[in-house]
């Protein structure tokens, strides 16, 4: 249990630290805490990525979704942030598995020391072999971003081609090609009078 004395002491000191003031001294700890940035704010981490290229990915998705209005350019936003994570996990899994593969052949035992390349095999097995496999993080972080490219790109289409149906002026409605009702094959379904 702290003394009085000491809780003052620790409010005064407390005072006299409150992070940095300058715009230069808080951008340079924005991503002290960085681990692997799945979770970022940020779409483009500023230390291992070019915010260049996360540009030039964006404009080609726009120029080719061309979204009109604010749902489609949210969508395709989503689409372009998913496959940037993507691109990020894969990344990060590549060099993962390469300092696995360093690790390896450092540790393989002499029986495998003659086998062609094998650290790689060695690396991926001790993997599954350990308590928290690094590499199903990676595919859990992956399909989660599959998971969202995929919703988004198939709203956005559906949003694109229009209604499934144009509206019909006729007081009779289209039906979907392909059903096995005999009023259908002709092309129309009437609508019932006094319905």
């Amino acid at each position: 249990m702290c003394t009085h004395n000491q809780l003052d002491a620790n409010r005064r000191n407390a005072q006299l630290s409150t992070g940095p003031v300058t715009e230069e001294g808080k951008k340079a700890i924005r991503s002290n805490a960085l681990k692997h940035g799945f979770y970022s704010d940020s779409a483009v981490l500023t230390r291992v990525e070019e915010g260049e290229e996360f540009d030039d990915l964006n404009n080609d998705f726009l120029d080719h979704y061309a979204p009109q209005g604010p749902v489609e350019l949210e969508l395709a936003s989503r689409i372009v942030l998913a496959v940037w994570q993507l691109r990020r996990i894969q990344n990060a899994e590549n060099q993962s598995l390469s300092l696995d593969v360093m690790d390896a052949e450092v540790q393989l035992p002499e029986r495998y020391k003659t086998a062609e390349s094998c650290s790689l095999g060695y690396a991926v097995r001790a993997d599954m072999r350990a308590d928290h496999p690094t590499y199903l993080g990676f595919d859990r972080h992956r399909a989660h971003w599959d998971n969202i490219y995929y919703k988004a790109v198939k709203e956005l289409a559906r949003l694109q081609v229009g209604p499934a149906f144009p509206p019909v002026a006729t007081g009779r409605r289209p039906v979907p090609r392909g059903s096995t009702f005999p009023s259908v094959q002709r092309g129309l379904v009437a609508v019932a009078e006094g319905c």
